[in-house]
């Protein structure tokens, strides 16, 4: 809870101890990423009190939605999401000291919105000197924002440069050596937002033993019973939660995002689609009560990860299904980049 006395970077100092904090508690992470939305909006002037009126406007690039100042700064309050990215970073940046000895570790930031959310929260524990980040957005008053909150936190030496650019296409080439790369513009299931193509533009001038964060997006298909999902216990239950009893087949991963494929993709042309990824489509007997779905697991480095239901990122994503096969078939995906990117799904015989 915010002390009226305390000062803004005291708040920030106890706020990024709670996030990075492996033993602290689901309700302890919530409580500072409410307050980590409090103090950027304090200090920033963006969010659910403002009224300025360019900060919900949404940007579609050529390769997917480039979500407003508003919904960014929204993003701090996904408590697992915002704690685990940003221990991930951490501990990517570190690694990248150990991989680049004498270097300053120079980092490229896309997608960084009006609070700079991945990075504020490390700064205080990075040393001066020893770490460079450049700063990306598309929205003029995300980045403004980003340098106000990052001015104001006296953290100006860390700062390279702050570039008003689409990173999924820009040229990032005059840049000091890339050591680490990090985005997250990405939705669950990689809809709609542009995560693929922004890693493969960034993945393109990473240092040949750079870092890309997150280290590993895996997107899989499978069925499930939605009624088996989670147990509802009625509300004078005692003690422990008994063990889920879920019913899934998992028929296995559809796109698999890490540093050798955005660099596979950014070495060539941009496709319009991915090659197909077809999956074995079970027996009638086998499905029987299940949905279809996309599942999608986030490993932003090492040990830090984003399982189903962790955020929203995780949420399963229904998929429809009109006419399923009733005999064996292929359950055929493509993965669509452009304007609207997705994967679309068919049967082939």
């Amino acid at each position: 809870m915010t002390n009226p006395s305390e000062t803004t970077a005291n708040r920030l100092e106890r706020l990024a101890a709670a996030l990075l904090d492996e033993n602290a508690s689901y309700g302890e992470l919530r409580q500072a990423c409410q307050d980590f939305s409090v103090l950027g909006e304090e200090v920033t002037g963006i969010g659910e009190q403002s009224a300025e009126p360019d900060q919900a406007r949404e940007t579609i690039l050529s390769s997917g939605k480039a979500v407003s100042p508003l919904v960014a700064a929204r993003c701090a309050w996904d408590f697992a999401r915002t704690s685990r990215f940003a221990r991930g970073l951490h501990a990517a940046l570190l690694e990248a000291q150990r991989r680049f000895p004498g270097q300053a570790i120079h980092t490229l930031y896309a997608g960084c919105g009006p609070y700079a959310t991945l990075i504020l929260p490390l700064l205080g524990r990075l040393q001066r000197g020893a770490f460079r980040f450049t700063l990306v957005d598309v929205h003029p008053l995300a980045l403004d924002n980003a340098r106000k909150i990052i001015g104001h936190f006296g953290f100006e030496d860390f700062i390279d440069d702050y570039l008003l650019v689409d990173a999924s296409t820009a040229d990032f080439a005059n840049l000091r050596p890339i050591h680490v790369a990090v985005t997250e513009t990405m939705n669950r299931a990689m809809m709609t937002e542009p995560q693929l193509a922004v890693s493969a533009n960034l993945a393109r001038y990473l240092e040949a033993d750079g870092i890309l964060v997150p280290e590993q997006i895996t997107v899989s298909a499978a069925l499930l019973d939605a009624g088996k999902e989670f147990t509802l216990l009625p509300p004078d239950y005692q003690g422990a939660p008994p063990p889920l009893q879920r019913r899934r087949l998992e028929l296995g991963a559809v796109m698999v995002l890490d540093k050798a494929m955005a660099q596979s993709l950014g070495a060539a042309a941009t496709p319009e689609r991915l090659p197909p990824v077809a999956l074995p489509w079970p027996e009638q007997q086998q499905r029987q009560g299940l949905r279809p779905a996309l599942l999608t697991h986030i490993r932003v480095f090492g040990p830090h990860t984003l399982g189903c239901y962790d955020s929203s990122l995780t949420i399963p994503e229904r998929l429809k299904i009109t006419a399923p096969p009733e005999g064996p078939a292929r359950w055929e995906f493509t993965y669509r980049l452009g304007r609207r990117p997705g994967f679309e799904h068919r049967f082939a015989e």
